[in-house]
């Protein structure tokens, strides 16, 4: 690779804003200049990680992997090279096949956590050529670091608003984008949680213990939910939650069994906390403030009418119990 165009490729890998665009950059870095084949991004999400530190008569698990750049809601396990990857957190460059090609496997390593998985083949190079694939690959893990701390909320963990709704534009555009209009899109529902009578916890206990809440519902969230789910820390002791691959019906059972969960769980020195949800199900492309909207309407049904409960917008429209936010605000598109 020439001088010119390492510059060119360091130019444009700065230039991107979050974690998904970096790794979109990265992958067809590797296809165009490294003439890749078969490049993929698995990821691992810390909450799925399990403890290698196991009984001996219990039996070693791993976490699975998926691809997020894809809303195909596809897991897949690992195979021999990813899963010796995933436990030395060193980079695989193996031997050359019979196509002349050799299976290159790169760590995303966040703190001491292999966090996702870059996975390709390339033709065989000559030394140098392979060295400058090493340094790049390794200012790309440098930068994932910076932008994955960036869209995270520093206390829970959990994505910023601001991520939170970039990635739920990328989804919808996705599902009713110009290339699924001759399709079924698929199916996304959008969540609004709020932890009930919070302001009394940081009363009572103060705000350490109001924090602490706080990041012990955010593993349980992290717990409760799948991969494919984005979950976010929308402000203060309010979280939102998009289900992904699911209709209305299968996502408030989901969220039911979770309401239930919380219920059930212990804070230390605070005790017992319930939680409000309203949801949603995104049928159209629409303002994503429609969005929030509906589910923002719900959650204050589900408040004002016992709490601790989950409340679907589309079964309060239907019963007359909340006015019809589309038809208010119109079709207008954003996107």
């Amino acid at each position: 690779m020439d001088t010119p165009g390492l510059y060119s490729f360091i130019d444009t890998l700065t230039k991107q804003h979050d974690q998904l665009s970096m790794v979109r950059c990265f992958l067809d870095f590797l296809t165009k200049e490294f003439s890749a084949q078969d490049a993929f991004y698995y990821e691992i999400h810390s909450h799925d990680l399990k403890n290698n530190e196991k009984n001996n008569n219990e039996k070693q698990e791993f976490p699975k992997l998926f691809n997020p750049l894809t809303n195909i809601n596809i897991v897949q396990e690992f195979d021999s090279q990813l899963l010796d990857v995933y436990k030395s957190r060193e980079m695989f460059m193996g031997d050359t096949s019979e196509t002349g090609h050799r299976r290159c496997i790169y760590p995303v390593v966040v703190g001491l956590q292999v966090f996702g998985l870059i996975d390709f083949k390339i033709p065989v190079h000559e030394n140098k050529v392979m060295e400058q694939l090493g340094f790049l690959t390794r200012l790309f893990g440098n930068l994932f670091i910076l932008i994955y701390k960036k869209e995270r909320d520093g206390l829970t963990g959990l994505l910023h608003r601001l991520d939170f709704e970039n990635r739920i534009h990328r989804i919808i555009n996705h599902n009713f984008g110009k290339e699924r209009r001759a399709g079924t899109p698929d199916d996304l529902c959008i969540a609004i949680a709020d932890i009930d009578y919070f302001k009394k916890v940081n009363d009572e206990f103060g705000h350490l213990f109001g924090d602490e809440v706080l990041v012990h519902l955010s593993q349980l969230m992290n717990r409760s939910f799948r991969d494919q789910d984005l979950i976010c820390r929308y402000g203060g002791e309010e979280f939102a939650i998009a289900i992904n691959g699911v209709g209305i019906k299968p996502a408030v059972q989901i969220l039911e069994r979770f309401v239930k969960a919380v219920q059930a769980y212990r804070v230390p020195q605070v005790g017992s906390v319930t939680m409000s949800i309203g949801v949603v199900q995104v049928t159209k492309k629409e303002l994503l403030t429609n969005i929030i909207d509906k589910a923002d309407k719900a959650l204050y049904f589900a408040k004002e009418n016992g709490r601790n409960q989950v409340q679907a917008y589309e079964t309060l429209l239907a019963e007359n119990k909340l006015p019809d936010v589309s038809a208010r605000s119109g079709d207008i598109e954003l996107f």
